[in-house]
């Protein structure tokens, strides 16, 4: 006997005092099975299997599928739709995706020459990126950022834009380069009005804004090992 069995019993023990009561009605391992089984692949598939499905998977009959899902939705362990089916917790529910191009890299030390070649694309929950403006990914080429864990190879998601407050980190183009020269730093802006991109690493100096455009803000990065 399980413990899913015996915390049944404890539970209920008192309904069936007094009452015939044939405990081999429940087949609790079976029950057990189910709904690990729908968990699983509801949090795989982020939809749940029908019950021809189940019956499939562990091998036994839908009516005995039935009767588990059934016993399951009653003691409140899952929810079923009016048809039967049953519901996938909200919190499994998979996220609508964003298709982000992949677009070269961005300088985190000195500005180097931007790199537009498209390298693929690379898909992320909608939830993730957040609303407004188009998303592309650039990998990070040098330590400049690395006071904020941004390292050489990082993936950085660039919301694409051309205003900024102080403190975002930002995607800085310079046009006087050759097909302009990028860098990816944070950008201050003082009482004064003053400006300048400032490095997260001692090793570098700040930069003048002079002679450089903001085209993105940094919302995101991840790493690959």
């Amino acid at each position: 006997m399980n413990l899913f069995e015996l915390l049944y019993m404890y539970q209920h023990v008192a309904k069936y005092v007094g009452q015939e009561f044939n405990m081999r009605i429940f087949d609790f391992d079976l029950i057990e099975r189910v709904r690990l089984t729908i968990e699983r692949i509801q949090k795989e598939k982020g939809e749940s299997p029908t019950q021809r499905e189940l019956s499939i998977i562990l091998d036994v009959t839908q009516p005995r599928i039935h009767r588990a899902i059934k016993f399951l939705s009653k003691e409140g362990l899952l929810e079923k739709e009016e048809k039967g089916k049953v519901v996938v917790p909200k919190k499994l529910v998979a996220s609508p995706v964003a298709h982000i191009p992949i677009l070269g890299e961005i300088a985190c030390g000195e500005p180097i020459m931007v790199i537009e070649n498209f390298h693929g694309m690379i898909d992320f929950p909608e939830d993730w990126i957040g609303a407004g403006g188009d998303v592309c990914v650039i990998r990070a080429k040098g330590d400049s950022m690395s006071g904020i864990g941004i390292t050489d190879g990082d993936f950085l998601f660039i919301r694409l834009q051309s205003d900024a407050v102080s403190g975002d980190i930002v995607a800085a183009v310079n046009q006087e380069w050759d097909r302009g020269s990028a860098t990816l730093k944070r950008f201050i802006k003082d009482s004064n009005g003053d400006c300048w991109l400032h490095p997260e690493n001692e090793a570098y100096s700040d930069i003048s804004v002079d002679g450089f455009t903001i085209i993105g803000k940094l919302i995101g990065s991840f790493k690959k090992y």
